[in-house]
């Protein structure tokens, strides 16, 4: 063989090799890391929603008039449901899901309709209707704290220290 040929062989065959792995990589990033990063991005957004409506959901309204007219209890439901589709939705989109949740790189299908269903909850427990009955507002606050309480617990997100949720208590009350 000429000298030139395998100097070319071996340049062509070399950019090949790259443009090849470059493929390959580019391949796995759309079809696995790319939907596993909008899922952490969900749960992201999901621990920024409960920080961001704790004085809204700490304090829920057992007046439907006050619940029908304040922006803040209707944006609150519509930010919750809204966070538990799009993280069902991630979750879904998530090639050869079963192979990353044995290699720990996901949560769970299970946790994922578990904090699903407790985000709806939440959003569903905003108004509350007593029926006279002074303790079931209580009953409410603490239902509602407990659900936050198991949807950080199930995602790995930390709790919120007592002062940041005094302080969103006492946002609602001034």
């Amino acid at each position: 063989m000429n000298e030139y040929f395998k100097i070319i062989l071996t340049s062509g065959l070399t950019v090949i090799g790259g443009v090849l792995v470059y493929i390959v990589g580019q391949i796995i990033s759309k079809l696995f890391l790319d939907p596993i990063n909008a899922q952490s991005k969900a749960i992201e957004d999901i621990s920024e929603t409960l920080v961001y409506y704790a004085n809204t959901y700490s304090n829920p309204t057992v007046d439907i008039n006050q619940f029908n007219i304040n922006k803040d209890y209707q944006e609150t439901r519509q930010a919750l449901r809204k966070r538990a589709s799009v993280l069902v939705a991630r979750t879904n989109a998530v090639k050869c899901y079963s192979f990353f949740v044995k290699n720990n790189f996901v949560l769970s299908r299970n946790t994922i309709n578990k904090v699903s269903e407790d985000l709806i909850g939440l959003s569903n427990n905003l108004h509350i209707y007593t029926h006279g009955k002074p303790e079931s507002l209580q009953d409410a606050i603490a239902k509602n704290n407990g659900l936050v309480l198991e949807i950080r617990n199930l995602l790995g997100l930390p709790e919120m220290k007592d002062d940041e949720n005094k302080k969103s208590n006492e946002t609602i009350s001034e």
